[in-house]
């Protein structure tokens, strides 16, 4: 992947020269090659951000269930204290 500067001399875009060395002469395999690696680091990335998004999805509904007890929670503390208040307001009478 050798590209021709202004001044004549040639820039290996400072790959390495393993690299250099197994990329096809012909331009249009070069991009044909860097396709196929974009494929394959974007897959990898995709994968990656699936299986973030997986465990996000998982603490999410962690945290939603949390929230659902929470409001049984309050459900029944509420009730509990109707009861209470009734049972106030009752001796609050006998008296």
């Amino acid at each position: 992947m050798l590209a021709e500067e202004s001044d004549g001399s040639t820039s290996t875009f400072d790959l390495p020269d393993e690299i250099l060395r197994v990329l096809p002469s012909d331009p249009f395999q070069q991009v044909d090659v860097a396709r196929k690696l974009t494929s394959i680091a974007l897959s990898a990335r995709i994968s990656l951000l699936e299986a973030e998004t997986s465990s996000l999805q998982s603490k999410l509904a962690e945290k939603d269930q949390q929230i659902a007890d929470l409001y049984a929670q309050i459900e029944a503390l509420d009730a509990s204290l109707s009861q209470t208040s009734d049972k106030l307001a009752k001796a609050d009478e006998e008296k």
